[in-house]
């Protein structure tokens, strides 16, 4: 189902396939098939190289920038594990199980996910403008806001540990969402998610959103593809869409064949209304990962197991809630316990040393000792 490969093994991926090579078809990158435009007769069948969907203009960005690696266009190597959450991402995605990525909304939520045994987490917007703004996810928090967290949410966990940030509309036009990609690459993320909706935007489980018209939401996607090929960092570019509450199925699945072919690693079409709709989106693109929102609560899209997911095609899964849904109630609920009972229910609350052990106190106490007079200065090899 997925063909991407570590970065280091991208170069010597040679074997070609083709795109539904059933009728000839013109790609949305006019720069490589204008000669395909003239001559009707051609099929464009680019080599596979990465996910499937890259075109040769991408396929060429993406070497010269492994190149760039391989000869120490990075940093240099340290005692501390080389930071390369995209290319961890990739593997997952590669990989025969499907990912489950809870959302954070914080340092700590983020933190918490990988202390549970996670692959990987997705930084959702929604709740990162409620925890941080007290905000309904309408787009009222701005880029600067959620690169900001996003450093933060990057920084808490390990250095290979995948964080997918949510990147709404990419925040303006194609320039802006190339911008914001440059932004992610800088915070520390392994993936970014780019929507077609237009301005403002607004949580996708909220009844129908206007999306941009394809071309320009096309040309959003490229852009963003093109930042992630033109860094020295990876990064995995889901492109997101909005179209099947306004403009119906088709129009959605229309629009991520079409993302693709711009050169988008992953898809996801956002409120499915039936596991019908599931499977045919997971039709649709076969060879290409494709993502599901487990909206909890009561979202458009019914809820299913991962192994339902995956038997359908799906090969990432995010639960956008769960983190933040419980934190408020657990919160609501030791509110209402101190001001009724003086106290908060005491099954609701960790020991001050599992506390501790959460925001990594203990480790500090650990590490701290290194510095006291009289110990060494440095650690024993």
């Amino acid at each position: 189902m997925f063909f991407s490969v570590s970065h280091h093994l991208l170069s010597t991926t040679t074997d070609s396939f083709s795109f539904r090579p059933s009728k000839p078809r013109v790609r949305f990158d006019g720069r490589l098939h204008a000669a395909a435009a003239r001559d009707k007769k051609t099929t464009v069948t680019p080599l596979r190289y990465g996910f499937p969907g890259e075109n040769q203009h991408h396929q060429q960005r993406r070497k010269e920038r492994t190149t760039a690696r391989a000869a120490g266009g990075g940093s240099a190597q340290t005692k501390k594990e080389k930071k390369d959450p995209a290319r961890a991402l990739r593997t997952l995605l590669n990989g025969p199980a499907i990912v489950q990525a809870p959302c954070a909304h914080d340092a700590l939520s983020a933190r918490l996910i990988e202390r549970a045994g996670f692959s990987a987490a997705f930084m959702s917007g929604f709740c990162v403008s409620a925890s941080h703004l007290a905000l309904p996810d309408v787009g009222l928090i701005s880029y600067a806001e959620m690169q900001d967290v996003g450093g933060r949410i990057c920084d808490a966990v390990s250095p290979n540990f995948p964080i997918i940030g949510d990147a709404d509309d990419g925040y303006g036009n194609a320039m802006s969402a190339k911008r914001t990609v440059e932004g992610y690459i800088k915070a520390g993320f392994a993936g970014i998610l780019i929507e077609d909706q237009m301005a403002p935007k607004r949580c996708g489980h909220t009844g129908p959103r206007p999306v941009c018209d394809r071309e320009t939401s096309v040309a959003r996607v490229r852009a963003a593809c093109d930042a992630r090929d033109e860094s020295l960092e990876d990064i995995v570019v889901f492109a997101r869409s909005d179209a099947r509450s306004s403009m119906g199925l088709d129009e959605a699945l229309e629009r991520v064949k079409a993302y693709v072919d711009a050169g988008a690693d992953a898809v996801f079409i956002d409120a499915l209304q039936s596991k019908e709709e599931m499977q045919r989106f997971c039709d649709a693109c076969p060879d290409t990962p494709k993502m599901a929102n487990m909206l909890e609560g009561g979202g458009m899209t019914p809820i299913c197991l991962p192994r339902e997911l995956h038997a359908m095609g799906f090969k990432i899964v995010a639960y956008p809630l769960s983190m933040l849904a419980v934190s408020v109630k657990a919160m609501e609920t030791a509110l209402q316990g101190i001001m009724f009972e003086g106290y908060p229910d005491e099954e609701l609350l960790p020991t001050f040393e599992e506390l501790k052990d959460a925001v990594g106190m203990n480790e500090y106490l650990e590490e701290s000792r290194r510095y006291k007079l009289g110990s060494s200065s440095r650690t024993p090899a």
